[in-house]
């Protein structure tokens, strides 16, 4: 929904659930959704400049086994214009790695490592933040 421009309200007038909706709720969302976060970033040696910056971030469970990686396709929720920054992070535990590949605007893979000291086969829980416009 777009952004709705505010009502000028007369003394008498009753304040309705329909207005509220409309010039208070939906006009949050999409301030909320639209607001410039960052006007640009760099990426190695590149500035990236874009408006309208959004993050879009979650958890996701991987099946692991110990000496070998474990991956899971990661899809947005809306796609990206460009291709967004992402970071991921593995659950707590020594030895492990976990790392955002072959990042479109669309998703990526998201995948784990844990190297051959001890032994794991599971699942382990990794949490990912894009940003991006």
């Amino acid at each position: 929904m777009g952004f709705t421009s505010p009502k000028t309200w007369v003394g008498s007038e009753v304040l309705t659930s329909s207005d509220m909706n409309t010039y208070v709720g939906s006009n949050i969302d999409y301030l909320y959704d639209n607001a410039v976060m960052a006007q640009s970033w760099v990426n190695g040696t590149v500035v990236t400049v874009e408006s309208n910056q959004r993050i879009e971030s979650g958890s996701e469970w991987v099946a692991i086994t110990t000496g070998s990686l474990g991956s899971v396709a990661v899809v947005f929720d809306d796609a990206f214009a460009n291709p967004p920054r992402v970071i991921a992070t593995a659950n707590a535990g020594a030895n492990r790695g976990c790392a955002a590949l072959n990042t479109g605007t669309g998703g990526f893979q998201l995948v784990i490592v844990i190297p051959t000291t001890g032994t794991i086969t599971g699942t382990l829980s990794a949490f990912w933040q894009a940003v991006g416009a």
